[in-house]
């Protein structure tokens, strides 16, 4: 894979007791694939740094997950689940250390393909915000139909839902996600409930979830 800078304008300059390095109309391509139109800004000095980026596509950042150490596994993830959407307004800072890093992040038309209990999805919106080992998000779904493999017989067709979801690294355990209140709505339902979605690791995942469902008339 390669990552290709065709044009953009850089600048730099102190800022307080460090120095701030500004990056407009950035236009990168990933092998074939071009990236959205980039702004950037990085401050930095002795004790932390701060970015903020505009705007990234999900698809265009995959191809480089195999510079990670041990990425086979996670490679094979992502082919299988397919990622996509935009993330917009990035903002990262990050300590004396790597368990310091704080960020926040909006994305919009997520998606991805069925996997275990997650299902396919489309036009997902999302706020998130979180450290290493916890995510927090506030999720919306409007007008997506939801292939679910062998869990459902049939699509989930949503109208309308929202979840205050909570992604957990519970260390050698595994990982939990999890949500106290979900609604949702179809055309034949309302519906309110939780949901806790654990992956030991070594064992199956589990599902356990609470739902109220109202029929619409």
């Amino acid at each position: 894979h390669s990552l290709m800078l065709e044009h953009g304008i850089v600048s730099m300059a102190p800022s307080g007791s460090g120095w701030q390095v500004n990056a407009h109309s950035l236009r990168l391509r990933t092998d074939d694939t071009p990236w959205p139109l980039l702004d950037a800004a990085f401050k930095f000095n002795e004790e932390n740094w701060q970015l903020n980026v505009s705007e990234l596509n999900v698809a265009t950042l995959t191809p480089f997950v195999h510079l990670m150490p041990e990425s086979d596994k996670l490679n094979q993830w992502l082919d299988t689940v397919q990622l996509g959407g935009r993330v917009e307004d990035i903002r990262v800072s990050i300590g004396e250390d790597l368990s310091s890093m704080r960020f926040s992040a909006n994305l919009e038309d997520g998606a991805m393909q069925q996997w275990e209990l997650l299902p396919e999805l489309h036009h997902l919106s999302a706020q998130l915000s979180g450290s290493l080992d916890q995510i927090n998000a506030r999720v919306s779904l409007i007008d997506d139909e939801l292939p679910y493999g062998d869990v459902f017989q049939a699509p989930l067709k949503i109208r309308q839902a929202q979840v205050d979801i909570t992604w957990k690294d519970l260390g050698d355990w595994g990982w939990s996600l999890w949500a106290d209140k979900v609604t949702a709505a179809t055309p034949d339902l309302q519906v309110l409930g939780a949901f806790q979605l654990d992956f030991p690791k070594g064992k199956s995942p589990f599902l356990s979830f609470y739902a109220e469902a109202e029929a619409v008339h």
